[in-house]
């Protein structure tokens, strides 16, 4: 029946004894894996996979999946690492710019702002959205490189308008970082 992970499963299970069991069976078995909420096991069966298979048409989509069951194991600085991987390896598949601003987003979070903007920057001409734009600014900001920071937020105030409740947070991010460098007149 649809949606019945466990007894796929255990069909899948019963299979593996034998020998020269191709790779569209391991992919379902990691994806019954995975709807069962078992990252681990997804991870570890998609492993072998691009193991065994390491001229698949679909790594890119492998890789992606890798990275997001790495999130799901909050394994975040592992997971960027992947997603960086998808885009290094194959910069013109359709996931790899997704996978570029999920490995910036994961970045910024664990506060690395420089591997943040790093991962960021490649994909902005093709990015339109305005958040993951708005975090490489600050991403530039916090990693104290105002002078870059500062040329963003123009260019952003291009792309997205005198309006945008980004152009606030970013003065307050140059403000804080004023009076961290004792600069108290500037900052004002």
């Amino acid at each position: 029946e649809l949606g019945e992970f466990g007894p796929a499963l255990e069909l899948y299970r019963q299979s593996t004894g034998s020998s020269g069991l191709d790779g569209a069976v391991w992919r379902r078995i990691a994806q019954c894996h995975q709807r069962r909420g078992e990252a681990a096991a997804a991870l570890e069966v998609l492993r072998g996979v691009v193991t065994r298979e390491p001229e698949a048409s679909d790594l890119d989509s492998l890789t992606y999946t890798m990275a997001d069951l790495l999130v799901t194991l909050k394994r975040p600085a592992e997971a960027a690492r992947r997603y960086l991987q998808l885009y290094s390896d194959w910069p013109d598949r359709p996931l790899a710019t997704a996978a570029a601003v999920q490995a910036g987003n994961l970045y910024f979070e664990l506060e690395r702002y420089a591997d943040a903007y790093q991962a960021f920057a490649p994909v902005l001409k093709l990015e339109p959205d305005e958040t993951t734009h708005a975090r490489a600014v600050l991403a530039l900001f916090r990693d104290a490189r105002t002078a870059e920071a500062e040329r963003a937020t123009k260019k952003f105030r291009k792309q997205f308008g005198r309006k945008s409740s980004w152009l606030e947070l970013f003065q307050l991010e140059e403000a804080q970082y004023l009076l961290a460098a004792e600069s108290f007149d500037a900052a004002l």
